[in-house]
């Protein structure tokens, strides 16, 4: 079986790369920074690449770089699918069946 991956992490991921730096994702996503590098940290543990550059902070490594779009791929898939399974609970969206007899039926 492959790796398990966690929408968040990946979210963070994104964040960092938008933000430019660790802080400024921190600050967006109402996060401490320690939580956000810690769960970027254990991804790239997941991962056995590092994603971001050690000594410049935010800046990609050909990993991460090669990462960024499949990870955003992934979160728009994964929250449109959540998106479109909430409107089916909610009965905002999905398929409405009716029962009726033949006489009517075939006026309307």
């Amino acid at each position: 079986m492959g790796i398990e991956l966690k929408i968040q992490p990946l979210r963070y991921v994104l964040a960092v790369w938008e933000e430019g730096s660790f802080h400024g994702a921190a600050r967006q996503l109402h996060r401490s920074q320690p939580a956000l590098s810690m769960a970027i940290r254990d991804l790239e543990e997941r991962l056995g690449q590092p994603l971001f550059e050690k000594n410049l902070k935010g800046q990609l490594t050909p990993f991460g770089e090669y990462c960024l779009p499949r990870f955003r791929e992934l979160v728009k898939q994964h929250d449109r699918l959540a998106n479109e399974l909430q409107h089916v609970a909610e009965g905002q969206q999905g398929r409405v069946t009716l029962a009726t007899v033949p006489s009517v039926a075939s006026r309307l």
